[in-house]
């Protein structure tokens, strides 16, 4: 099977909030979007974009620009070092008015009235020959990789340019179990992908991980959790602002104060609120999709979007930038934007698919050292310490 097909065969659904502005694009809108792009370190640049470079020039320009310590690509109308946002020459300050300004201007969902709209898509790419030797998943293994772009982040912090979710499909070479891992920022976690026609209903799904979060001792069962697919689709529900996507039900995250992280920038914290407004996922899928949302506490049947034609990664001229996508902010931690796909630690798949295999065995097994693991991170997702 080609690369584009096994992409396509198992491509995957999300679920939004009812009130999410941004839905995975292309990359393409904020190379085009990027007004400049700055250097941080020693003397301070401040390079303008040329309005008439074309998308082709200006991906070659930034494919150039390798330094992950000093570029960042910087959007118009929002300064986050300041909390400002200018917009037809009025500037404004807040959070609110910035929140507000970007969705205005960047949202490509219809949740104000003058979003603008545009077609969710992802981009992804396919390493073959992934060797594991960890039991129970000793296999060769084709790693299907799906990153998603974000143009902003808008939930308890607000930054430009969003690459901290993804989702890897682990397909063994000869058939037996597909395995799953969802990625939020520097964070992922493993589970086994259901089979076509297992025959569990989504409501018995979310019932069974709920009764793994409620249980006496469910953080030492031994099994693995199970990623819930419509065929081989993998599900996830994508949380309201941030963007991670989880393969979980409804956990929350609990982070304590959120004034101990930003100070005068307190704000409530409820990026982990998941909901079932809109779905992204293959087209022919929308009859199941809908038919079954009705599954989930307090969802209708849901809007329902299909994917674009994705983007593979290896044919993008940008690849090699590595610097952030979206402004530098400094003062504070997870305010700036996140680095792309080649800089992750998911791209060198040969080598990091394999380990990750090995810590999700060690952590089952009762190996792994838990002491210092953070109680949020276990609430987050029991199959981390199974």
């Amino acid at each position: 099977m080609s690369d584009a097909d096994l992409i396509r065969k198992y491509e995957p659904v999300l679920c939004f909030h009812p009130d999410e502005a941004y839905l995975p694009e292309n990359a393409r809108r904020m190379v085009m979007e990027a007004v400049r792009y700055e250097k941080s370190s020693g003397r301070k640049l401040n390079r303008a974009f040329d309005p008439n470079m074309g998308f082709r020039e200006r991906s070659v320009h930034l494919g150039r620009l390798k330094d992950k310590n000093k570029w960042s690509l910087v959007l118009p109308e929002s300064d986050l070092r300041d909390v400002t946002t200018t917009v037809g020459g009025n500037k404004r300050h807040g959070l609110t008015a910035v929140k507000q300004a970007m969705r205005t201007r960047y949202g490509n969902r219809q949740v104000a009235a003058t979003a603008a709209g545009s077609t969710p898509l992802y981009h992804a790419r396919v390493v073959r020959k992934v060797d594991v030797q960890t039991a129970p998943y000793r296999g060769r293994y084709a790693i299907i990789q799906y990153y998603f772009f974000y143009i902003y982040n808008d939930s308890a912090n607000q930054h430009q340019g969003d690459w901290d979710s993804s989702i890897e499909v682990c397909v063994p070479k000869g058939g037996g179990d597909v395995y799953v891992f969802y990625h939020q920022h520097h964070t992922s976690w493993l589970t086994k992908m259901l089979p076509p026609g297992h025959g569990s209903s989504l409501d018995g799904w979310i019932t069974n991980w709920a009764s793994r979060q409620n249980g006496a001792k469910w953080a030492d069962k031994d099994e693995l959790g199970e990623a819930y697919a419509f065929g081989t689709h993998p599900l996830a529900f994508v949380a309201n602002g941030a963007h991670p996507t989880p393969g979980t039900s409804f956990f929350v995250i609990d982070l304590g104060t959120i004034a101990d992280w930003f100070g005068d920038r307190y704000i409530p914290f409820n990026m982990d609120e998941r909901s079932w407004g809109v779905t992204v996922g293959p087209s022919a899928l929308k009859a199941d999709v809908v038919a079954r949302a009705p599954d989930v506490p307090g969802a209708t049947a849901p809007e329902y979007i299909a994917w674009e034609k994705p983007k593979i990664l290896d044919k993008q001229a940008w690849l090699t930038y590595g610097g952030l996508w979206g402004q530098r902010v400094p003062e504070y931690n997870g305010w700036g934007g996140s680095r792309g796909p080649r800089t992750k630690d998911m791209w060198k798949a040969k080598k990091d698919v394999p380990k990750r295999f090995e810590e999700d065995s060690e952590k089952r097994s009762g190996r792994y050292n838990r002491t210092n693991i953070p109680r949020s991170k276990i609430l987050f997702n029991s199959h981390v310490l199974m």
